[in-house]
């Protein structure tokens, strides 16, 4: 005979979940369908569909269907993606109660103005694995002012085989990130940029730029370094810089360039 728990056992022995929507905060159970709808119809998100993450946190969220549709991604796992043939040009939206961005821009093709705006807040992001692998940052893409990385913990592969078109800095807070394997990978980047990011936690740099084509000599900033204490397996095989092969004197000189510029 097989055990199950009922409904109350379970809070009893797991608790209650927390939902969270535009800092009003919510006590429910919500592995049962009849309670996340009626959450739904008590924020008035009817026409909005859930999702279970098998990425980040693992948390329940509230996606639009004209943002965003379900698809897998490298290792088979659910996850949401860009809604491109049904986006209607509203302001884009982090997923409600998202912990995870993994592949969320990946593989598509972006609208030439694209950007994010306020409403794209990304404060309770931990996964941002994989979000622009595939994608071309099109010439007037803009990170916007609420693009926060600050609890981002894996960044593996995030921008694997991205065309950066634009003029763009890479000015993360990184300060809590893990993962950076693959991380621009196969990427080609059009302009000068500035990768200015804090590896202090990172324990995973392994092929970071392989591959990656600069067009621009990059600047690194101080915070920057090549971990003794991260795998950096042929972090920079096969780099080049405007065509010719580059290696680690890449960051060292991109740091010159740096604090030329701005002492």
């Amino acid at each position: 005979m097989a055990f199950s728990l009922k409904k109350e056992d379970k809070r009893t022995l797991y608790g209650d979940d927390e939902f969270v929507i535009e800092g009003r905060r919510f006590k429910l159970y919500l592995n049962d369908p009849n309670e996340r709808y009626i959450l739904q119809k008590e924020i008035g998100l009817e026409d909005y569909r859930w999702f279970h993450e098998q990425t980040g946190n693992r948390n329940w969220v509230l996606y639009n269907p004209k943002h965003y549709k379900i698809s897998k991604d490298k290792d088979l796992r659910d996850i949401l993606v860009f809604n491109v043939s049904e986006y209607d040009g509203t302001r884009l939206e982090v997923p409600i109660n998202a912990s995870s961005l993994c592949g969320l821009f990946s593989w598509v093709e972006l609208p030439e103005n694209f950007q994010f705006t306020s409403v794209f807040d990304t404060s309770n992001i931990v996964d941002t694995s994989l979000m622009f692998a595939g994608t071309t940052l099109p010439r007037y893409f803009s990170f916007g002012t609420h693009f926060h990385t600050h609890n981002v913990k894996d960044m593996h592969y995030m921008f694997y085989y991205t065309k950066v078109e634009c003029p763009i800095h890479f000015n993360f807070d990184t300060k809590k990130v893990e993962n950076m394997n693959h991380m621009y990978a196969h990427a080609r980047i059009k302009h000068a940029c500035e990768i200015n990011l804090n590896t202090a936690s990172v324990t995973n740099q392994r092929y970071m730029f392989h591959k990656t084509r600069f067009m621009e000599h990059p600047l690194f900033g101080d915070q920057f370094e090549i971990s003794e204490h991260a795998s950096t397996e042929s972090m920079f095989l096969n780099t080049t810089l405007k065509g010719k092969t580059a290696g680690r004197e890449l960051v060292e000189n991109g740091k010159a360039m740096f604090q030329e510029m701005y002492s």
